[in-house]
């Protein structure tokens, strides 16, 4: 499937002109559903109701009057749980990759940590390891959860899949420049700020967000302003989540312009 057949923003459970499916057994794909050429995914439950009554979608209508002043949004991330490519020295990409028994433990205690945690809504990169660990996380309960293919790792193209060690030892050299027949390190950023851009509609919310390495260094380069050459390149130290706040009416330079990645237009 290629980045242009993902439809973004679309709420699992909320099939566009359906209405809303309060609750899709944990595991029960929606399945595809093919509209306008595109296809939307879905494979979770989540009770995507508004605190208005109404069905919405996952961010909020931008031709939606203001109900009230904008405030920052409380950002919780942490990366999917550890994965048999991971165990195995793998870099899995944008292959879906599953979760190993001790992941699966770990996919447990995260749900443990943050169910009571003020969540709103969860938002999860819709590769297989990310979905794993929130079904894991969150199988018992009514926090909403919201998959985005924005929140993707890195696409190595011909690499995924390739031994870690490849990965690392050249980082560096594609954060503007793609992978073979993949991405750079530059159009997870992009991906990331059209996100953000949209995130930015629900304030005053505090959300999780699980997904990848790469995804993370987003965060780091367009909230905190780290250069990309300072985070590819640095060690990977595994913490029990990360907190980040998005101003009020943050807004990205870019953010909305429709600019393809490097390979796939999106």
């Amino acid at each position: 499937m290629q980045l242009q057949d993902i439809v973004y923003k679309v709420p699992i459970g909320v099939i566009p002109g359906e209405g809303l499916i309060s609750r899709v057994d944990i595991g029960k794909p929606l399945g595809l559903i093919k509209m306008d050429r595109r296809v939307v995914l879905g494979c979770l439950h989540a009770a995507a109701i508004s605190s208005w009554g109404t069905v919405m979608s996952a961010f909020a209508q931008k031709d939606q009057p203001r109900r009230r002043k904008a405030l920052a949004v409380s950002i919780i991330y942490e990366t999917h749980s550890l994965s048999t490519d991971n165990e195995l020295g793998i870099a899995t990409g944008w292959n879906d990759g599953q979760l190993s028994e001790q992941g699966r433990a770990d996919a447990k205690e995260l749900g443990e940590r943050r169910v009571h945690d003020g969540i709103d809504a969860v938002f999860a990169s819709d590769l297989g390891r990310a979905v794993e660990t929130v079904k894991i996380a969150f199988v018992d309960s009514r926090i909403p959860i919201y998959l985005d293919s924005r929140l993707r790792e890195c696409n190595y193209g011909d690499w995924n899949g390739a031994p870690v060690t490849r990965i690392h030892s050249s980082r560096s050299e594609y954060i503007v420049q793609p992978y073979p027949n993949g991405h750079s390190y530059s159009d997870v950023v992009r991906g990331m700020a059209t996100f953000l851009n949209d995130l930015a509609n629900w304030s005053g919310h505090r959300v999780l967000i699980v997904a990848h390495a790469a995804t993370r260094w987003a965060l780091d380069h367009l909230i905190n302003g780290v250069p990309l050459e300072n985070l590819v390149d640095a060690p990977f130290n595994w913490q029990k989540g990360w907190q980040y706040t998005l101003a009020p009416n943050w807004s990205s330079p870019g953010a909305h312009a429709k600019e393809p990645l490097s390979n796939l237009a999106v």
